[in-house]
């Protein structure tokens, strides 16, 4: 798939449109090669698709930084992989269990420093308004 085509309608016509419109219209599968499409989980799939819409947002304020899509894709894949989630897949376990709940807090500088808070980490990345 190309990033431009020309020969395809004003809403296909760019990747990103095309993607944004599969996402609107709850077709993501249709975007996946074959060979992978029977591997994916359709919830995976749709947590990843919101995480990439955000990057398309316009306004370079509204967009995650590289370090905050890094993070939530490494919380995606922790609970993934965590034990519990075959066993219990209830929603206070996976409450329990979320990674992704970011909260920025403001120093007196203007600093911006996101706590990642979880079961098996407790970090603090200070992030210095850096894009």
């Amino acid at each position: 798939m190309k990033a431009l085509s020309f020969d395809k309608s004003e809403e296909e016509r760019s990747l990103a449109m095309y993607f944004l419109s599969s996402l609107k219209e709850n077709r993501l599968f249709q975007l996946l090669e074959d060979n992978i499409s029977h591997e994916v989980n359709g919830e995976e799939l749709n947590e990843v698709a919101l995480l990439a819409k955000r990057c398309l947002e316009l306004k370079g304020e509204d967009r995650p930084t590289m370090k905050e899509v890094a993070m939530e894709l490494e919380g995606m894949r922790k609970m993934k992989m965590h034990p519990w989630i075959g066993e219990l897949n209830s929603e206070e376990t996976i409450h329990l269990l979320d990674e992704s709940s970011n909260t920025h807090q403001y120093d007196t500088n203007g600093n911006v420093t996101t706590v990642y808070d979880s079961i098996r980490d407790h970090i603090t990345l200070p992030l210095h308004n850096a894009r």
